[in-house]
């Protein structure tokens, strides 16, 4: 296991924790998470030359460090803008991974097996029932209640999805391994990526709108603390703005460009 620890504020900060390989499939991931990790400590880096810097003000200093820290913040929007991508092949490449064959073209007669077995399923117990598909030493019920809708086996919700889960491991183990360990992979990324965003605006005193601004599309997965309803309504806000000063731009620009003319 692997931490990912950066000066930040003056004090060695622990920014994540990788326990998985660096290579591979894991690669891109494990990139995500360094690289988070590596703008914490430039931030530091960049800091301590700026306050070093005789020749600027107190107040200069400040403003030029939260300056630096909120182009810390956009780069980190964009990381996760380019990490969901990596987030969706993990994720593509669980939904390629079946419990259950399909059923083959013009194959009533194992549609007609399966609601079968589907009613004798619903007949049970749940408790009966539940453990019969959980256990899975008889594949033709699993089967039956994976293709078919659950509600024609009763099967509840939470059930099914543990039955799914269970299923899909058996029928393939290494692979369902694999993907879930690239799954934890990446929520381990995610918890990087929002815990150096926090830290350099912590560190750099970012006001909630800045981050929002800074972080963009990302806000939601980066800002930690308010609603998605809150940041939306910033976000909202932050583009009025926008669009008003733009539009202060133009008219003063055809306002110019008429006098001159």
């Amino acid at each position: 296991m692997k931490t990912l620890r950066a000066e930040s504020g003056g004090v060695s900060r622990l920014v994540g924790i990788w326990k998985f390989p660096e290579i591979g499939p894991f690669a891109d991931l494990y990139a995500v998470a360094r690289e988070a990790r590596n703008h914490v400590e430039g931030l530091q880096i960049a800091a301590m030359g700026i306050t070093n810097d005789d020749r600027r003000s107190d107040s200069a200093k400040q403003e030029d460090i939260r300056a630096t820290a909120k182009d810390r913040l956009y780069f980190l929007g964009q990381l996760q803008r380019d990490f969901e991508k990596y987030k969706e092949k993990v994720k593509e490449r669980a939904d390629k991974v079946t419990a259950v064959k399909p059923y083959r073209d013009n194959d009533p007669i194992a549609v007609q097996i399966d609601l079968a077995l589907a009613a004798q399923l619903r007949a049970m117990e749940p408790a009966e029932r539940n453990a019969t598909l959980l256990a899975g030493t008889d594949k033709a019920y699993v089967d039956a209640a994976l293709r078919l809708p659950r509600e024609l086996s009763g099967v509840s919700s939470e059930w099914y999805a543990r039955i799914t889960k269970e299923a899909l491991v058996r029928a393939n183990p290494r692979e369902a391994q694999e993907i879930a360990d690239l799954t934890e992979a990446a929520d381990a990324a995610q918890d990087t990526l929002r815990t150096a965003f926090g830290l350099i605006s912590t560190d750099a005193g970012i006001s909630l709108d800045e981050r929002v601004d800074a972080a963009g599309e990302a806000a939601k997965e980066l800002v930690q603390g308010p609603a998605e309803s809150t940041i939306e309504r910033i976000q909202e806000r932050l583009e009025r703005v926008k669009q008003e000063e733009e539009e202060a731009d133009e008219a003063l620009k055809k306002q110019i460009q008429g006098e001159g003319a």
